[in-house]
């Protein structure tokens, strides 16, 4: 049960990191304040942490699935790396 979670997971974070791609070359200006408006509380800070952890946890998780496990595998521990080092700064140097 958790694998198959963990690939919805994967296939929406694909499905956003798509959309979001061709936003940014469409709307290059709405991208920006949608990026700037992620540590502007802290309910958005820590909704964002989450989001992180839950990606890079699913990454992890159904790395030996993809065909570069790999590179799956070290994405997802960096980006729990790197939500662990922004958890530990306040949330208003985040921006």
């Amino acid at each position: 049960m958790m694998s198959d979670l963990a690939q919805w997971i994967v296939a929406l974070l694909s499905a956003y990191f798509i959309a979001f791609g061709f936003l940014a070359l469409i709307k290059p200006e709405r991208v920006k304040t949608f990026l700037l408006a992620f540590a502007h509380s802290q309910k958005a800070h820590f909704t964002e942490m989450a989001c992180r952890l839950v990606a890079g946890t699913a990454l992890i998780l159904n790395a030996e699935n993809m065909k570069w496990a790999l590179v799956f595998s070290v994405f997802g521990w960096v980006l729990i790396g790197t939500t662990l080092g922004l958890l530990v700064i306040p949330w208003q140097k985040h921006r």
